[in-house]
């Protein structure tokens, strides 16, 4: 039996209240959480096995990004 993923989603209130720089490593580490899965699929030719983990860190990047521009900081 597969182990059940869980994704801690952080929502807008939470990222709004973190500093420019926890957002940037978020970010980092949101984006490396997306690749690694999706370059799995290309070299094993296998589907996804939680395509709602990567949809949710798309969004969280979204939101992210959203917070910083607000801030009228650089994303990365």
């Amino acid at each position: 039996m597969a182990a059940k993923h869980t994704l801690n989603v952080l929502h807008g209130k939470q990222i709004h209240e973190m500093s420019s720089d926890e957002i940037r490593d978020l970010l980092a580490k949101l984006k490396r959480d997306i690749m690694t899965p999706l370059a799995q699929v290309k070299s094993q030719k296998k589907a996804i096995e939680h395509p709602s983990q990567i949809r949710e860190s798309k969004r969280m990047i979204a939101r992210c990004m959203t917070v910083l521009v607000k801030r009228k900081e650089r994303c990365v």
